[in-house]
């Protein structure tokens, strides 16, 4: 995009120290604690708690137990009335482990 020259000195951890510091912590804290660390490398993982090892979509132990193997929509018990309130937890795809929490009036 031809920035770069206006970013040439950024650093995010500066920035986010300068954060913590505001929050009365700081980076180094957090790493001593144990709270942040290095950069560890992404392991897969090939097995799963189930019993055949794999990601059930068709969950057998559910079915074991009566309740439906499979995933499925209902509608809603009663439609919400004029004046009611929604609450709907939605988020991005760029932000992970995290959530918008959206009230709307209907």
């Amino acid at each position: 995009m031809g920035l770069g020259d206006y970013f040439e000195s950024y650093d995010s951890k500066t920035e986010d120290d300068e954060i913590l510091k505001s929050l009365g912590s700081s980076w180094d804290e957090l790493a001593a604690n144990g709270l942040w660390g290095d950069k560890k490398p992404f392991t897969p993982k090939e097995e799963f708690g189930t019993p055949n090892g794999k990601v059930e979509l068709y969950t057998t132990l559910l079915k074991e137990h009566g309740y439906a193997p499979l995933p499925n929509w209902r509608p809603r018990k009663e439609e919400p009335a004029e004046g009611d309130f929604i609450l709907l937890l939605t988020r991005p795809a760029s932000h992970r482990m995290s959530c918008y929490y959206v009230m709307l009036l209907v």
